[in-house]
């Protein structure tokens, strides 16, 4: 939210600290402040008001009551005037289980609706809201004022003389004050005319009872709604003002009184004529307030859990100074009422964070912790996790993850997060057989020539939830050797061993015999409880990570003839010396020897090249030219030839 410091200072009797001063402490004590901006001669902070405190501080009242708590400042509250007022024309009607705590209303007769006078408009301005018109702008000043959410509607076009708090009908609309046409539900909170919507309750007002220059009378509304309420209709409607914000947090029901009486007032003085009425308020209270309780504490228990003693005189003055009522027995302990408006007090614990955070963490002391004299219980699933993941390792695995909802599955999800993924999964396999094919479309760009994968991770039926291992293996040709099933047999084998139990009785995989799966769970089950934790996973911590083009990538292969001598390491200085930053990757594929006639010798190298941009898609062209460079380099050799 944003504060301007002149009008914070309207609630301190003492001058502000410096604005740079003022930004830091209460960045230290109560929130953060996103960011500080000069405003004609004052400052405006952005204060970002955490939900914890919203109910209380989102307003420059409740901002103005945490600084003087904080620099023990003297806290000057508004003074309402006291008017003359004649007998309500109006009645306010809350319907049968409709969310409103309280809902008050007053008829303002003979004002005059027109521009705001310049300090008002100055002040809305000042921290972004935009000038309507006098009665507008003064709703809107008092709710960032007081945190009290108000409106005022145009008597003249209200039907009858009730006005309801109701559910909508089926069936209703409502065009808002931006023009916008809403379909209400059944669930959607309304204030009513007797014949239809007036306002979104809470939420925003409606375009029926807009009040502009040609309005005389208003009748001006300060309510409680339920927040819960509110928050639904908000989001249903995708509806968010600074009206709904407010309400959604709770806002103290005392509070409507007050803003009432501020709104009054200050409609008399930006609006009012020599004939303006006000009438008095109709208020129809559905919830009373229920009574404070009070919250007990010993010092002992404080200082325990402060880590610091905290004098008691000191402990009551900060308690005081937010507030509270504290009454302190011959034993030294504590009895706390906290304020009304602060629901975040709940618990001891609460108040003690207070007392905390207004001491200063300063006198926090670091200390090292007591020795634990205990021999912690190895976690068995953790144990045979890790190991199994060692064995894979040592033999070129590596660990993927993949997602535990597809399209699928046994578990269907009540709310899925797209149409493609409704279902939980009940099998590795699939999936992992998937991303073997997919990375065997890169297998160029990782230069491999055989994709080793597993995935430890649970699977879901309708009876239970296990963990599953699945092992995968592809070979880029499929006549290379060893085969994918040969090499997953082997690596299952070594499990075995290391583990000392046959994996296979657990083995559930499906009808690909390069892809295993087994049953985690139960092959722990039956293994012994480690003594010591004995297994480490390889680190190494020379490798260096970067991030991947999305780019696609471009292969062309080269063979070269070179006179006897010459090593690949050779020709593969030439090429990355012609080739450029677009080669990313390169292997030796291919190497064989050929006898001349005059029985010297030469040597065949056949290289795969792989290029690939960071920024853009490559062309033909762009490879052709960095090859050609290749080519000619190759031929400026003595003896060396291009196949």
């Amino acid at each position: 939210m944003n504060i301007n410091i002149d009008w914070l200072q309207e609630y301190i009797k003492e001058p502000l600290p410096k604005t740079e001063e003022l930004a830091e402490i209460i960045a230290l004590k109560a929130f953060e402040i996103d960011g500080v901006e000069k405003f004609g001669e004052s400052y405006v902070l952005d204060v970002d008001i955490l939900p914890n405190r919203a109910h209380d501080c989102l307003s420059h009242r409740g901002i103005a009551r945490e600084v003087c708590a904080i620099y023990n400042l003297s806290f000057k509250n508004r003074s309402f005037e006291e008017f003359s007022v004649s007998d309500s024309t109006i009645e306010v009607r809350v319907e049968d289980e409709t969310p409103c705590n309280l809902y008050s209303a007053r008829v303002i007769r003979n004002i005059c609706v027109g521009p705001s006078p310049e300090w008002l408009k100055s002040k809305l301005e000042s921290i972004g809201q935009r000038s309507v018109n006098n009665v507008v702008d003064v709703t809107n000043y008092v709710m960032f004022d007081l945190g009290q959410p108000m409106h005022a509607f145009d008597l003249s076009k209200i039907s009858g003389r009730d006005i309801f708090i109701r559910k909508s009908k089926s069936g209703e609309s409502l065009i808002t004050l931006d023009g916008d046409t809403v379909e209400l539900n059944s669930e959607t909170m309304v204030i009513s005319d007797k014949d239809s919507p007036l306002a979104i309750a809470g939420v925003k007002g409606g375009k029926k009872a807009e009040v502009d220059v040609k309005t005389v009378d208003i009748v001006l509304e300060s309510a409680n709604f339920d927040p819960v309420a509110v928050r639904k209709v908000s989001r249903s409607l995708n509806i968010f003002t600074e009206s709904s914000k407010r309400f959604e947090n709770k806002p103290s029901p005392e509070y409507v009184k007050d803003a009432m009486a501020y709104a009054t007032q200050l409609i008399k003085e930006v609006a009012g004529t020599g004939e303006t009425v006000v009438e008095k308020v109709f208020e129809n209270r559905i919830a009373l307030p229920t009574e404070q309780k009070s919250i007990d504490f010993s010092v002992s228990d404080l200082k325990q859990t402060l880590g610091i003693e905290v004098p008691i005189s000191e402990v009551e003055i900060l308690l005081k100074r937010i507030g509270c009522r504290v009454e302190i027995n011959d034993q030294k302990n504590f009895s706390v009422i906290p304020p009304e408006d602060r629901y975040d007090l709940d618990i001891r614990e609460d108040l003690y964070e207070e007392v905390g955070r207004l001491y200063g963490y300063e006198h926090l002391s670091s200390k090292p912790l007591s020795k634990i004299e205990t021999n912690p219980v190895i976690n068995k699933d953790l144990y045979y996790m890790t190991k199994i993941r060692q064995t894979l390792q040592n033999h070129s695995f590596s660990e993927v993850f993949s997602y535990s909802i597809r399209e699928k599955g046994p578990i269907k999800l009540q709310n899925p997060p797209t149409e493609d993924r409704r279902s939980l999964r009940d099998e590795l396999s699939s999936d992992l057989q998937n991303i073997l094919d997919s990375n065997v479309r890169h297998s160029d760009l990782l230069g491999v020539t055989r994709i080793n994968l597993f995935e430890i991770s649970n699977i879901f039926t309708e009876e239970y939830e296990r963990t599953h291992c699945a092992i995968g293996v592809k070979n880029i040709n499929k006549k290379q050797k060893p085969s994918a099933e040969d090499v997953v047999k082997k690596v299952v084998e070594s499990i075995s061993q290391d583990l000392g139990v046959d994996i296979n009785p657990f083995i559930v995989s499906g009808e690909n015999e390069s892809v295993f799966e087994f049953d985690l769970n139960g092959l722990i089950e039956i293994l012994p409880q480690p003594k010591s934790w004995d297994v480490e996973l390889k680190n190494n911590g020379q490798v260096k990570y970067h991030h991947f083009s999305q780019y696609p990538f471009v292969l062309r292969d080269l063979a070269v003839f070179t006179p006897e001598g010459t090593t690949s390491t050779d020709v593969l200085a030439v090429i990355k010396e012609n080739a450029g930053e677009l080669l990313v990757q390169n292997w030796l594929f291919d190497v064989f020897e050929k006898t001349n006639e005059d029985g010297s010798k030469k040597t065949s190298y056949a290289f795969r090249l792989v290029f690939q941009s960071y920024e853009k898609t490559l062309s033909d062209d762009e490879i052709n030219v960095v090859m050609s460079r290749v080519y000619s380099s190759m031929e400026g050799k003595e003896g060396w030839e291009i196949r």
